[in-house]
């Protein structure tokens, strides 16, 4: 399912027209992240500050509309509180968002701009640190912890300069049930949000 999930993103943009009108640009970023939680009566998500790196290709539709991919590097921490005993979550990971935004361009050339998207994501590292355990690794016999792969809906508010510099802030919402011991009776779901700068090139 993953390959397939990659294939068709790929494949998509390969067919989008690049004109001299797009352009390129790079982001790095602060982010809080938490997951929510369902089934799982005895236990609460903190959040926790990360960071992310990673590029963009804005591809222009007239001044007004722009379609965005993006590739970022993630770094993520959260805790989970269960049975009295505070697990603290390290994630890294490769996310790929694409935003359809529009643009508002003001008489000093400045732009605001607001999107929304979807998103993949897929987990590199896992580990809860309190346990010393991989949580994408299956322990012996028995099933991983939690699942690699994610996707949701994504949304983006920014500030451009005419200069270049941005300022964005984001958030992700996650549809996958992350969990792979125990989906059966419990949920949960990534959520973040993001801080951080840009420029375009």
């Amino acid at each position: 399912m993953k390959k397939i999930l990659l294939i068709a993103l790929i494949a998509g943009l390969s067919v989008v027209r690049v004109t001299a009108d797009d352009g390129f640009g790079v982001k790095a970023d602060g982010n809080l992240s938490n997951v929510l939680l369902s089934g799982m009566s005895d236990a609460n998500s903190a959040i926790g500050l990360g960071w992310g790196l990673g590029g963009y290709m804005a591809i222009n539709f007239g001044k007004y509309f722009t379609l965005q991919p993006e590739l970022h590097v993630l770094f993520q921490n959260s805790t989970l509180k269960q049975n009295e005993i505070d697990h603290n979550f390290r994630f890294a990971a490769l996310e790929m968002p694409i935003y359809a935004m529009g643009n508002f361009i003001f008489s000093n050339k400045n732009k605001l701009h607001v999107g929304a998207g979807s998103y993949i994501k897929t987990g590199l590292t896992g580990k809860d640190e309190t346990m010393n355990r991989d949580l994408y690794a299956k322990p012996d016999a028995n099933e991983a912890y939690m699942q690699r792969l994610d996707v949701g809906l994504c949304a983006v508010l920014g500030y451009e300069f005419s200069f270049g510099l941005q300022i964005n802030a984001g958030y992700r919402y996650g549809f996958a049930n992350m969990l792979k011991a125990d989906r059966e009776v419990a949920d949960m779901r990534n959520q973040m949000v993001t801080l951080g700068l840009g420029i375009s090139i």
